[in-house]
């Protein structure tokens, strides 16, 4: 067996320890399953209900910033999400959906001690960096913010603390 290949099979068995950094990171993985779970499902369940309920916002409402932020925000992107073709919005649904499902994934290979949810963790939540970086430097805002630096601090702890890449398996390993 190759060493490549008997690291992998090393590595893939192994038990991890669940510390308080892992924990946070399962806390942030449930709370974005129920979200996505939660409009992916509503998405689907209620898509021309939204696109009505989008064509009569879009006349009755006024969007004005002297109301309340979070409402602002909350009829502005119901309005423009509303009006995007019925196929869009199903496809967003099942990207919700799919991303949800990658979550769930994560966060119960975590829970359960497994090696490789590290490394899916880690490549999920590295691969959108680059991208989260230029929106971030495009339109700066608080959100953008903190979801970067969540996605950024989960990387290096992963790398850094779990010394990811760098442990080799015992030489009597087979």
């Amino acid at each position: 067996m190759t060493g490549l290949n008997r690291w992998i099979r090393w590595e893939l068995q192994r038990r991890i320890a669940v510390t308080l950094g892992l924990r946070l990171i399962v806390v942030d993985r449930v709370v974005k399953v129920v979200v996505l779970l939660g409009a992916g499902l509503a998405l689907l369940i209620a898509n021309d209900w939204l696109h009505q309920a989008a064509l009569a916002w879009q006349e009755q409402l006024n969007l004005q910033p002297q109301r309340g932020f979070f409402r602002s925000v909350v009829e502005t992107a119901a309005v423009r999400f509303g009006l995007l073709p019925n196929s869009t919005r199903v496809l967003v649904a099942f990207a919700a959906l799919l991303y949800a499902a990658l979550e769930i994934v994560e966060a119960l290979g975590i829970w359960f001690r497994r090696r490789w949810a590290e490394y899916l963790v880690l490549l999920a939540t590295a691969i959108p960096l680059p991208f989260e970086a230029e929106a971030l430097a495009r339109h700066p805002t608080l959100f953008k913010s903190g979801a970067f630096l969540v996605n950024a601090t989960i990387c290096v702890y992963l790398v850094w603390r779990k010394r990811l890449f760098l442990e080799r398996p015992p030489a009597d390993f087979q």
